[in-house]
């Protein structure tokens, strides 16, 4: 089994995926620049854990099925029909020190990776549809 996440180059998705990957058991980076998400996945795997990358632009339809086929091709099941216990939900870290966020953000990219990570794991029939802080507290929209 693997994780998928995407923007994982850099900034909070970097930060999640090496937290998804020292938890295991493996991740899948998503970026749109192939250099960038292959030294995201090397740094993971230099660090001893299990990850690839794949070039996904999660706007462009014909991106993401052409990195579902990829996926497929070396092993990964992709399924694009939705079954079972799967929750939908939205984050908002907050004002976080990345790129965009800037250097006098608050919030590290750890920690609302932390906090993204834990609402990963809602249980079976958790709540759905709805858009979550960073502390796993719902925000009204």
């Amino acid at each position: 089994m693997a994780t998928l996440v995407t923007g994982a180059n850099r900034g909070i998705g970097r930060a999640l995926a090496e937290r998804l990957a020292h938890e295991g058991p493996a991740v899948v980076i998503g970026a749109r620049d192939a250099a960038k998400g292959e030294a995201a996945a090397a740094a993971i795997r230099g660090a001893g854990h299990d990850a690839t990358s794949v070039v996904l632009d999660v706007a462009s339809a014909e991106s993401v099925a052409r990195a579902a086929r990829e996926l497929e091709a070396a092993g990964v099941v992709v399924d694009g029909e939705v079954r079972g216990d799967v929750l939908v939900n939205a984050a908002c870290p907050g004002w976080v020190a990345t790129d965009m966020g800037g250097a006098g953000a608050p919030v590290s990219p750890e920690e609302a990776a932390a906090g993204l990570a834990g609402l990963l794991r809602l249980p079976a029939g958790g709540p759905s549809g709805r858009l979550f802080d960073r502390h796993g507290r719902e925000v009204p929209f």
